[in-house]
């Protein structure tokens, strides 16, 4: 945690970066799964990724409420390569 501002003002960098965001909110805006429920640490978002297509859809959204979930990046390369190959990209 204490690097991210670093890497948020990274060079080079392409992409925008969420950091810091209120939980609550951030779930809500984005239909995302999060822990508030921990004695231990504070409410965090549950893992939520989004492949975005060329038209701006997502066709291959992923919600996390837990263990199970992850979407490797290898299931990730299988369905681009399957959208461009079908059009549906």
């Amino acid at each position: 945690m204490e690097d991210s501002p670093a890497t948020i003002e990274s060079p080079g960098r392409t992409f925008p970066i969420a950091f810091s965001l209120p939980v609550t909110e951030a779930a809500r805006t984005l239909g995302a799964h999060y822990d508030d429920s921990s004695s231990h640490t504070a409410p965090y978002l549950q893992l939520t990724a989004f492949v975005l297509g060329l038209n701006r859809h997502v066709p291959l959204p992923v919600y996390r409420s837990g263990a199970v979930g992850r979407r490797g990046w290898q299931d990730v390369i299988g369905m681009v390569q399957y959208a461009k190959k079908s059009g549906v990209a």
